[in-house]
């Protein structure tokens, strides 16, 4: 996926059921975010120099790395190996509150959220579970 401006149209949904996934280049506004959504067991993730992108991974196996990304969302579902973010502003990552096995990892960065959902009973969450959790317990 590279390149997207401006495009909600565009949307996309990718099958990256065991492959290596580079996101770049993608640029949504505020009053509407770029959506990329990863199904499947994605290897490994790498988002660059985006902004205004709302990314929603199902699986990850490997590593999700975010390079020089502005006012973005991640929302990273199932067991979360190692998330680095490197020279990214605003940039909000959200998965379940157990379910980072690796660690996160920021160098040169300002204004990361890290925003974990509880768990409850589930061993690990789906992104679908962490989006309903998140619209639940906002505060309007």
């Amino acid at each position: 996926v590279e390149g997207w401006q401006d495009a909600p149209v565009k949307d996309a949904t990718v099958h990256g059921e065991g492959e290596d996934v580079h996101v770049s280049r993608c640029v949504g506004t505020r009053a509407s975010m770029q959506l990329v959504s990863l199904m499947g067991d994605t290897k490994f993730v790498c988002v660059e120099d985006c902004q205004c992108l709302h990314l929603t991974v199902e699986l990850v196996s490997k590593a999700v790395l975010l390079l020089r990304c502005a006012k973005c969302v991640i929302v990273i579902g199932g067991r979360v190996p190692s998330v680095t973010l490197r020279d990214c502003v605003n940039v909000e990552v959200i998965l379940g509150d157990s379910s980072c096995a690796g660690g996160i990892e920021t160098v040169g960065c300002h204004g990361i959220v890290l925003t974990t959902v509880p768990q409850a009973n589930h061993a690990f969450l789906s992104v679908r579970q962490l989006q309903d959790s998140l619209q639940k317990n906002s505060v309007a």
